[in-house]
């Protein structure tokens, strides 16, 4: 319950100047929870719960942008590409690893999750194609939904689950959107009513202002035929707005009084 609270808080700051400061707050919050889980240092006999908690630990403190977790992050990707199985990463830490490799690494560690996203024969296929919508980058995000949009490159499943992928921040969430806007009649005859209008509603979820709204209506205007696409996220929308008029004020100074 408290994680999934704080999750939402997160989507509906992470547009606002606020989220700098709710960044912040966790971080601090969860350094301890760090470094009492000794972070990334694995043991072949840690039981199940170190692990899971290990695990927890440094997804939360990565996610948060602490640099002690960044730092250790992308020096286990890079010793990785360079020594393959040899410094193995440990299969619960791999997602994270990966995905501040794409967010926070150098030209060469992103082009290496690239290949390993766009090739059909990578082991490591789903875990790197999640990991690649972790980019900031807004010509790799462009570039990853166009691919998806396509027919030669992606599974229809794979394709489908890129737009969810790039919708880890919003700045992906709101190239996704445009992407949407601009590519509709083509991602409808591609994924159909009912799966466009899952990932419109997964790409919008975040969408919490008036201008947002406005903004899919008018996007829902211009393809008046197919309406059903953009029900739950206007419905989504609105009830965001709602939270926000209520929650905003008490957010931030809540944040401006404990960071």
């Amino acid at each position: 319950m408290v994680q999934e609270a704080l999750a939402y808080i997160d989507l509906m700051l992470s547009s606002r100047s606020a989220h700098a400061q709710f960044t912040e707050y966790i971080r601090e919050k969860v350094r301890h929870f760090y470094t009492s889980a000794a972070g990334f240092h694995y043991q072949p006999d840690d039981s199940d719960f170190t692990t899971l908690t290990r695990s927890y630990a440094t997804a939360i403190a990565c996610d948060s942008n602490m640099s002690e977790c960044v730092d250790s992050a992308l020096d286990i990707f890079t010793n990785w590409t360079r020594e393959g199985a040899v410094r193995r990463i440990p299969m619960d830490y791999r997602e994270t690893v990966y995905c501040t490799a794409a967010g926070h690494g150098d030209e060469h560690q992103v082009a290496y999750i690239w290949h390993h996203a766009t090739s059909a024969d990578s082991v490591e296929k789903q875990r790197m194609m999640k990991a690649l919508g972790c980019s900031r980058n807004a010509t790799i995000i462009n570039r990853y939904l166009e691919l998806a949009a396509e027919n030669d490159t992606f599974s229809y499943a794979d394709a489908y689950n890129v737009f969810a992928y790039v919708s880890k921040y919003d700045s992906g969430r709101r190239l996704a959107w445009q992407f949407i806007a601009e590519h509709f009649e083509p991602l409808f005859l591609k994924f159909g009513t009912s799966n466009l209008a899952n990932i419109v509603s997964h790409v919008t979820r975040g969408f919490n202002t008036v201008e947002d709204l406005d903004e899919v209506r008018n996007v829902s205007a211009r393809f008046a035929e197919q309406p059903m696409v953009f029900d739950s996220s206007i419905h989504t929308t609105t009830a965001n707005i709602a939270y926000m008029t209520q929650n905003e004020e008490p957010l931030t100074n809540f944040l401006n009084s404990n960071t």
